[in-house]
């Protein structure tokens, strides 16, 4: 993974975390929609959940790129900010999973190119200076949101992810 310390940093982040999602579709193949990449969930139920999870990065990147103190998150307002993470992760499953995966694919898509467009719109002082947003906890916006998109695929999914797609004898 790349730097979070600078705006290059970030953004060569989001575009390896694209790949990363691009080659695990590629080396699924057929596969995408076979349960077991996850418990029962298959490659396009993970991928559709962290597509849910990035929705709210975009939003709180948008959010700070209007000059706004709130976001709003992909899920209901009952789930809140997504402090349940079962309860999210719940509604994120039923939400997407009847989702054809051409159409998860492509919102994967877009989420990463919102990530990028706000990242590259919003000042270095925006994105570096912590405990400008209330909702982050005293981090500095650009590495608490780009870390957080990073970290959750690769400390949460990627070694299932890896093992499902290990070739069976």
């Amino acid at each position: 993974m790349a730097t979070l310390d600078s705006k290059a940093g970030l953004l060569a982040t989001i575009r390896e975390e694209r790949e990363n999602i691009q080659r695990l579709v590629a080396k699924a193949g057929d596969r995408l929609e076979q349960p077991g990449a996850a418990g029962d969930w298959t490659l396009k139920d993970v991928i559709a959940h962290l597509n849910g999870w990035r929705w709210r990065s975009v939003s709180r990147l948008e959010a700070a790129l209007a000059g706004l103190d709130t976001f709003h998150t992909p899920w209901p307002r009952a789930l809140g900010e997504g402090d349940d993470y079962e309860a999210v992760n719940q509604w994120l499953y039923e939400h997407y999973r009847d989702a054809p995966a051409d159409d998860v694919l492509r919102e994967s898509d877009e989420t990463f190119d919102r990530l990028d467009a706000a990242v590259s719109a919003l000042s270095e002082d925006a994105l570096f200076t912590p405990g400008q947003y209330r909702w982050l906890d005293g981090e500095a916006l650009g590495p608490g949101i780009i870390g957080g998109v990073a970290s959750h695929y690769h400390d949460e999914h990627e070694a299932d992810l890896r093992s499902w797609l290990l070739p069976t004898a």
